[in-house]
C-alpha cells in the first residue's frame, strides 16, 4: 500500500474512524455487543436514533485508575442497557433474549484524557417490580483486569437501602444521581 502524506492521509484516518464508528452501528443494530468491534473506537457516540422512546440521557464519565486516581486513556468499554420498557432484546415470539443480545449498547474507548460521552436514554428497570433502571458498563485496559461495573440511577423508586450498601460494599457499580440539563 503506497504511504500517503498531507491531505490524503488525514482522509485515510478520516475514513478508518469514520468507518469504525458505522461498525460500531452495524453492530449495534445487529444486537452485536458482545463481540468486541476491534480496531479504532470513538469516545463519544450516539446509543438510540432520534424515534427511540424514553428520556433522553446524557452519561459523561472519567475513568480513572485504582491507585493514585490518574486518568486513564484508551479504555476499551462495553455499555449497554434495557430499553425504556425494560427488555433488552424482544425475539420473534416475545421471548426475552437478554444481555448479550441487548438492542441498546456500544463499544467505545475513554480519550487521551480518561473521559468518555454516551448519549442514550434512561433505561427502563426489569419488569419483575424489583430491578431499578441500569446500564452495564465492562472496561478493559493494559495492565488492569477487566472489571464489570452496573450504574444506577438516583430517584429510582425500586434502589433500596440494601442494593446501595451491597453497591457499596461491592465496589462495582454505583447509585448516579441525575442532572436536568439545560436542553431538558
Amino acid at each position: 500500500m503506497p504511504n500517503l502524506t498531507g491531505a490524503r492521509a488525514k482522509q485515510r484516518v478520516f475514513l478508518a474512524l469514520v468507518l469504525s464508528t458505522l461498525t460500531l452501528a452495524v453492530a449495534c443494530l445487529a444486537g452485536r455487543v458482545d463481540a468486541d468491534p476491534g480496531g479504532i473506537l470513538p469516545s463519544s457516540l450516539h446509543v438510540t436514533g432520534p424515534d427511540e422512546p424514553g428520556t433522553p440521557l446524557v452519561l459523561s464519565a472519567l475513568v480513572l485508575a485504582p491507585s493514585g486516581g490518574a486518568p486513564v486513556p484508551g479504555v476499551r468499554l462495553r455499555l449497554y442497557q434495557t430499553d425504556a420498557s425494560g427488555h433488552y432484546r424482544r425475539g420473534p415470539f416475545g421471548w426475552e433474549l437478554g444481555q448479550a443480545r441487548a438492542r441498546l449498547g456500544a463499544w467505545l474507548a475513554t480519550d487521551a484524557e480518561g473521559r468518555f460521552e454516551v448519549r442514550t436514554i434512561l433505561p427502563g428497570g426489569y419488569d419483575d417490580g424489583e430491578t431499578p433502571a441500569h446500564i452495564h458498563v465492562e472496561c478493559a485496559a493494559a495492565g488492569f483486569p477487566v472489571q464489570e461495573h452496573t450504574l444506577y440511577f438516583e430517584g429510582d423508586e425500586r434502589i433500596t437501602d440494601g442494593l446501595r450498601r451491597a453497591v457499596l460494599a461491592d465496589g462495582r457499580g454505583a447509585v448516579v444521581p441525575l442532572e436536568r440539563g439545560t436542553d431538558g
